[in-house]
Parts: C-alpha cells; sequence; structure tokens
C-alpha cells in the first residue's frame, strides 16, 4: 500500500490483503491498540460492513478465521465476509516469502485519505 489509509476497491488476488496489510505493519499496530480481528468484506450491498453475530461467533469459538458467504451462489465471489485474528494476520505476514499466493496483476482502483478527506 502506498499509506496505512489506503483502501483498495477491487481485487489483490488470494493472499493481497495479507500482503497490504503488512506492508505498513499495520497488524503489529492493530494488535498494539487492542484490535483482536480484522474484517476483510465485499463491496456488494449484499454483505458489507462490520459483522457483529460473526465477529462474535469467531471470538467465542476462539478461532484464528471466520467467514460467512452469500445465500445466492451465483454471487458467491462477489459476496463474502472474512474475520482474521490480528495474530493470525501476523502469523501470515511472517511467512508471506513461503506462502504460494496467484497474484492479480493489474492496477487496482483504491482511496486515500488526504488532509482528513478520502480521494480517489
Amino acid at each position: 500500500m502506498k499509506s496505512p489509509w489506503e483502501m483498495l476497491k477491487s481485487p489483490v488476488g488470494s493472499g493481497g490483503a495479507i500482503h497490504l496489510l503488512s506492508s505498513q505493519n499495520i497488524p503489529n499496530t492493530l494488535s498494539e491498540m487492542g484490535v483482536k480481528y480484522i474484517e476483510v468484506c465485499s463491496t456488494t450491498k449484499m454483505l458489507s460492513g462490520w459483522n457483529p453475530l460473526l465477529a462474535g461467533l469467531v471470538d467465542l469459538q476462539g478461532a484464528d478465521v471466520g467467514f460467512q458467504i452469500s445465500q445466492d451462489l451465483s454471487h458467491m465471489e462477489e459476496s463474502f465476509d472474512l474475520i482474521f485474528s490480528v495474530d493470525f494476520v501476523k502469523s501470515l505476514a511472517k511467512q508471506m516469502d513461503k506462502l504460494h499466493f496467484e497474484a492479480i496483476l493489474k492496477a487496482n482502483l483504491h482511496v486515500q485519505l488526504v488532509e482528513k478527506e478520502w480521494v480517489d
């Protein structure tokens, strides 16, 4: 990421979100702030935003990963919600050179926080 405040608007390939989060040491910063979970969700209207029921289930079970997909299987790739424990993201970030991911080689749209304004 160009900055810790950049948000992607399109897919970055398997492992892309973990790589981008770890590039600015975000998991360690979040852990120091007391954050326990990171949510990665689709931008569709079907599943978007923080999912407290999924987060509660992941926390209650002590799981490292929780996921929810749409019941409409025709839109499964566009409608997802993943919650990772910060500790799990930190452990994945340490293994980025060992993990085999498939990159999507293309420019991605993003927004960035500039002088307290989100800009494209």
